[in-house]
């Protein structure tokens, strides 16, 4: 086959730097920077290889790309009957990561193991590097103001222009990576927490080398572990009550199956009562986030048959979500758009309309309706939710392919975060759903689209 030929894309240092760049322009929301990047990464994955309509040819006959395409497709019909062409054409211009990461990834081999290993590494070295630089700007901004809410929420995310929800997806990504496999020392014993000790390792030994490899490995499960808890520590700040309730089920799944992420029992059990005792004194003493976990013991149904509020109304996450849904059914029946949506220029005017028409002074213009299902039902209707849905069952199936758990979380964690944020609205997400599921995927064939069967073996048995 041709791909037996193919360099993976990241075995290039060059590229696996632009890669990491490009993600550190989307947490640092530089997206003009950003968009040149990912342009740069197309033109290179163009010319790898020089061959430019090979490249092309791969990425379109493969399923999964394609399923990204539709979704972009689907955002593009709405130009044909939109009443705000101009805002139109910038949400489908937004909209162009759909093509261009995936494309990455289906138009050829993009990594093997080692360059994996290295992605991994570098991903969760740059995203410790912005967690810590958030940390170090709320500790100034707490210094001269005094003030503790600078160290939680959206205020410890706002230096770097990213909503604290969307940082939390990232953040679990990473633990994600980390209690993979792929991250475990490599080499030594299973219970001193290195890897597989095969006769490779001895004879490495027997040789001189030994000890400096089990430095190697003892630097690199302490850079692991370390990693792993400052992360957790990061999730309790950053109060995404959903994702933390993902992160306890992680843990726990992962307690289970010690042996395949080389953590003691112990080491696994302690992360998890600390990341539900640290979320309990926040959620039960006064703090700056106590309000956000107090929301969910409000009664979020007070509003439900109400079209008009008091300007004193106060509404919390729920309440507020399941007002906006309500707005998205009345603003389809009104447009009798069920099944072409009334496009992405017309759907922020028409739910701003609604916020105005309720008394609702206090939730900005712009306040998108928080659920990816809702907004892309809203915007192409029946149609354009049957191709988003789709699009989701070939994810599935790709990760059913690859059978690992990262990649079932990774998934699940985009899915979940779907329902309470419309996650292709900002290139925050937008980027990461593009991204993660195929990374976690690793390698791609031409013909099928899916998963090589010897790299799970390969890994399975960790060479």
């Amino acid at each position: 086959m041709i791909e037996n030929r193919d360099t993976p894309f990241l075995r290039n240092k060059v590229y696996l730097f632009l890669v990491l760049a490009v993600i550190g322009t989307t947490l640092f929301s530089w997206f003009n920077l950003n968009s040149l990047l990912i342009m740069l990464l197309i033109v290179c994955r163009l010319v790898d290889g020089r061959r430019p309509l090979h490249r092309v040819r791969m990425a379109f006959t493969n399923k999964y790309f394609l399923a990204y395409l539709a979704i972009f497709l689907i955002e593009a019909m709405g130009l044909l009957y939109t009443h705000d062409l101009y805002t139109a054409y910038k949400h489908v211009e937004s909209k162009a990561t759909l093509v261009a990461i995936p494309f990455l990834f289906c138009s050829g081999a993009f990594t093997d193991r080692k360059g994996y290993r290295q992605f991994l590494w570098g991903y969760c070295l740059l995203l410790a590097g912005t967690g810590l630089f958030c940390l170090a700007v709320a500790g100034y901004r707490y210094g001269q103001t005094g003030n503790t809410d600078v160290f939680f929420y959206h205020p410890l995310t706002e230096v770097i222009g990213v909503n604290a929800v969307f940082f939390s997806e990232y953040v679990v990504i990473a633990l994600l990576l980390l209690l993979s496999p792929a991250a475990a020392p490599m080499g030594g014993s299973a219970k001193g927490g290195a890897g597989v000790d095969d006769g490779r390792t001895r004879r490495v030994r027997a040789g001189g080398g030994g000890g400096r490899r089990e430095k190697r490995q003892a630097r690199t499960a302490r850079l692991r572990a370390g990693l792993i808890v400052f992360f957790s520590g990061l999730m309790i700040l950053l109060a995404s009550k959903l994702l933390l309730v993902m992160l306890v089920i992680i843990f726990l799944f992962n307690l289970g199956m010690r042996a395949r992420v080389r953590l003691t029992a112990w080491a696994i059990l302690g992360l998890t009562v600390l990341v539900v005792l640290v979320t309990g004194v926040l959620a039960l003493t006064r703090n700056p986030v106590e309000e956000r976990y107090q929301d969910m013991f409000r009664n979020d149904w007070q509003y439900g048959g109400s079209i008009h509020f008091s300007s004193d109304a106060v509404f919390s996450g729920v309440q507020l979500r399941l007002l906006m849904w309500r707005f998205a059914d009345e603003i389809l029946d009104e447009q009798h758009a069920w099944l072409i949506g009334v496009s992405a220029g017309d759907s922020q005017r028409l739910l701003d309309e609604k916020y105005r028409a309720a008394n609702m002074p206090f939730v900005s213009l712009g306040y998108n309706f928080h659920n990816q299902f809702i907004e892309i039902l809203v915007r192409s209707g029946i149609l354009g939710l049957c191709v988003f849905l789709a699009a989701l069952g070939m994810l599935v199936e790709l990760t059913r392919r690859t059978g690992t758990m990262e990649a079932w979380f990774v998934l699940l964690s985009m899915v979940l975060l779907a329902m309470t944020e419309s996650t292709l609205e900002m290139q925050h997400t937008l980027f990461a759903f593009c991204f993660f599921p195929l990374m976690v995927a690793r390698r791609l064939t031409r013909s099928s689209g899916s998963l090589r069967g010897s790299w799970r073996r390969r890994e399975a048995h960790g060479s």
